[in-house]
C-alpha cells in the first residue's frame, strides 16, 4: 500500500494464534493504513522474517510451534532494531520483565483496547522510522 504522498506504509508481522483476536486486529491495523502479514505460528513467523522486511512484529507469547519468547530471542540475534510489541495474556511481572529483557519494545496485556494497541504500534513504527532515517538520510 502506498499513501498519497508516495510513502510505503509500514509492514507488520502479526503473530497471534487466537483467531477471534487475530482477525479483527488484522482488519483494524489495515484500516489504520498498515500492511499486515499474519500467522499463528512462531516457526512460520521466523520464516516470514527471512522473506520480507518488516517494520514491526506484534507477537503473542503462547503461540504454536515456537513460543513468542524464543521468536523474540531469535529476532534479536538477527536484528537489534526491528521493533517488537508483545501482546499476551501472561500477566506475571516476571514474564513482562523477561519479554522486555529479550528486546521487546512494549508489552501489552490482554485484554487491551485497539486504541492502546494502535498507539503502541505507531510509537514502535515511528521510533523505527526515526532510527532508519538517522542511519540513512535518504529514507
Amino acid at each position: 500500500m502506498v499513501t498519497d504522498a508516495g510513502n510505503i506504509q509500514p509492514l507488520i508481522l502479526l503473530v497471534e494464534d487466537e483467531i477471534n483476536l487475530a482477525r479483527p486486529l488484522h482488519f483494524n491495523l489495515e484500516q489504520e493504513g498498515y500492511r499486515v502479514r499474519a500467522t499463528p505460528s512462531g516457526k512460520e513467523a521466523l520464516q516470514w522474517l527471512l522473506i520480507e522486511r518488516f517494520d514491526l512484529i506484534i507477537l503473542d507469547i503462547m503461540i504454536e510451534e515456537i513460543d513468542g519468547f524464543e521468536v523474540a530471542r531469535q529476532v534479536r540475534r538477527r536484528d537489534q532494531k526491528l521493533p517488537i510489541l508483545i501482546l499476551t495474556a501472561r500477566t506475571d511481572e516476571a514474564d513482562r520483565i523477561h519479554g522486555l529483557e529479550l528486546g521487546a519494545d512494549d508489552y501489552l496485556i490482554k485484554p487491551f483496547t485497539f486504541v492502546n494497541c494502535c498507539c503502541a504500534s505507531d510509537a514502535c513504527c515511528n521510533g523505527a522510522a526515526g532510527m532508519r532515517s538517522a542511519r540513512n538520510p535518504n529514507g
